[in-house]
């Protein structure tokens, strides 16, 4: 009996062991050879995305636009209309003018384009105009392509002679009989200091109180010019 007894534990043990061994062995199988996962279903109607490009770096580059964005338009100028009374009453200084600011400056400043004094017009030694003769002031768009003249003072002579507003006839008229003096109905194109082409016009010899030799202008640089000139 006690053989028996032995023989029944030695074969429950053997039998323990080789279960044991069959799930490991089982467990090996699963690990090695995983079960793929079920490739996704895909409707007909679902839009995948585009894979990105890469450097072969790992970093993405960015899809260029499909329209280079549009440079804005450059900003442009267009000049006013200057409407300004002159201080001509001295009758030994000089009222100096700078078109392309618009206002009055000092003699000293170089910049000055026409100078007053009286019934007397001159233009700086390096600017040159030419006239437009029973021409509205609206109607001068541009400039016109006759060509320009500077003053050619006659030295030893009278102050006018050889200056362009008083040559061949000066810029105004007199009237012997009421002793008024009216401007001509002319427009000057003058080529300022500043490069530009300027038309001036003359409008009165009076200020609104009809005192004389405040003389009364009108001028605007023609055409369009750039922002940052």
């Amino acid at each position: 009996m006690k053989s028996l007894a032995i023989v029944s534990v030695v074969l429950l043990a053997l039998t323990q062991f080789a279960c044991s061994d069959s799930g490991r062995s089982s467990d090996n199988n699963a690990d090695s050879n995983p079960i793929a996962a079920p490739a996704p279903v895909v409707d007909s109607t679902t839009t995948l995305p585009p894979a990105e490009a890469t450097t072969g770096e790992g970093d993405a580059i960015a899809e260029p636009p499909a329209t280079p964005p549009k440079d804005s338009a450059a900003d442009v100028i267009v000049y006013p209309v200057v409407a300004l009374g002159i201080d001509a009453t001295s009758k030994t200084a000089w009222t100096h003018f700078d078109l392309d600011s618009g206002k009055v400056v000092a003699e000293t400043d170089v910049s000055w384009d026409l100078a007053f004094k009286r019934t007397s017009i001159k233009m700086n030694s390096n600017v040159k105009a030419q006239v437009l003769r029973d021409t509205a002031f609206e109607a001068v768009a541009a400039a016109p392509a006759g060509a320009y003249t500077a003053d050619a003072p006659v030295v030893g002579g009278p102050e006018t002679d050889g200056l362009f507003f008083h040559t061949p006839s000066p810029w105004y008229e007199y009237n012997m009989e009421t002793h008024v003096i009216s401007p001509r109905n002319s427009i000057y194109v003058v080529k300022s200091n500043g490069g530009h082409d300027v038309k001036v016009q003359i409008v009165d010899y009076y200020n609104a109180d009809r005192l004389p030799a405040f003389i009364q202008t009108k001028s605007h640089i023609l055409g369009l010019s750039a922002a940052a000139e």
